[in-house]
């Protein structure tokens, strides 16, 4: 089902797309909810809450967005709701495993569990504001406009806060491993 479809059946009502949306989308924000939180089952609950929330405002999906945008929105805000009632910072032991085979012929498996968890625990030191605006980018592909509406904040800001995310984690990760050094 292409983009226009899913729109015009959340338009219509259809609940029957939230199948189709879980197919497309589960996984993608699956990703973007661990590495927010950094716990499995953190992940797991944002993801279901999401589309949870995203089922009760079905009705008020107007459409200005893509179905994935307006997804992660959702997960953002209710991973926002989240920190501010627990008041602390979730970190998690370890990445979710990717299986990419280039990967895993060149590295030794433990090799790249310990990139992964340097990479993560590098990420998770980040300050939220620094750490969410480093995932939309990175790890969802969104643009400095798309962020900057999610995060309700100027592009300037977006751009600022992407900088010193850069420069912190080229001062966390060795040379070898960063792709911010110059």
């Amino acid at each position: 089902m292409n983009e226009k479809n899913l729109q015009k059946a959340l338009k219509q009502g259809d609940r029957k797309v939230f199948v189709v949306l879980l197919e497309l989308y589960g996984d993608r924000l699956f990703r973007s909810a661990f590495l927010l939180c950094g716990k499995k089952n953190v992940a797991e609950d944002l993801v279901q809450e999401t589309f949870l929330q995203a089922f009760r405002s079905i009705k008020k999906f107007r459409g200005q967005s893509a179905v994935y945008s307006w997804l992660h929105g959702i997960l953002l805000n209710l991973n926002r709701k989240r920190n501010r009632n627990i008041f602390r910072l979730c970190f998690p032991d370890r990445l979710p495993e990717i299986h990419d085979k280039s990967l895993e012929e060149k590295a030794l498996p433990h090799d790249t569990e310990k990139i992964s968890e340097l990479i993560n625990s590098s990420i998770q030191s980040l300050s939220l504001k620094h750490r969410e605006v480093l995932i939309m980018f990175y790890y969802d592909h969104l643009s400095i406009e798309e962020i900057s509406m999610k995060v309700n904040v100027s592009e300037g800001t977006i751009k600022s806060r992407l900088h010193y995310a850069r420069e912190s984690l080229k001062k966390l990760l060795p040379q070898e491993l960063n792709l911010f050094s110059s």
